[in-house]
């Protein structure tokens, strides 16, 4: 009997051994699935922070964009109406001196042709201009 219960124990010894050792196999599977499983969520989160990351770029640069843009739109609409009154003033500056320049030209043309005159002939004019004058339209 007592080599009936050696055997016994053995072989239950054999059994619990091969019993734990496919309980660590199964363990380790789970843990190897439950690793790549955390692996897949891992990059699905890796993924996601990605998109946010990029939409939070792209946010930060298009409202970059605009604010640039409005500060540039600005300018451009100063720089604008800068240089029309510059060009306006310009331009006045250019009519004024040509009037005067007229005048000038007028008044030496007039003086020259009152001295080349006789004095019979401005009697003539004046006469005609005071009867041009008394004409009622």
């Amino acid at each position: 009997m007592n080599k009936q219960l050696v055997k016994c124990r053995r072989i239950r010894r054999r059994t619990l051994a091969v019993h734990k050792i496919e309980s660590f196999v199964l363990n380790c599977k789970n843990r190897r699935r439950t690793l790549e499983s955390t692996k897949q969520s891992i990059s699905k989160w890796k993924a996601a922070a990605t998109i946010i990351q990029s939409f939070a770029r792209m946010t930060s640069a298009r409202s970059a964009y605009t604010h640039n843009l409005r500060r540039n739109s600005a300018a451009t609409t100063i720089a604008k109406s800068w240089r029309r009154t510059l060009q306006q003033v310009h331009y006045l500056v250019l009519q004024i001196s040509t009037v005067k320049i007229q005048s000038i030209f007028r008044m030496k043309l007039a003086i020259s042709h009152f001295n080349t005159k006789s004095r019979g002939e401005r009697t003539n004019e004046r006469k005609w201009l005071q009867a041009a004058a008394n004409i009622n339209y």
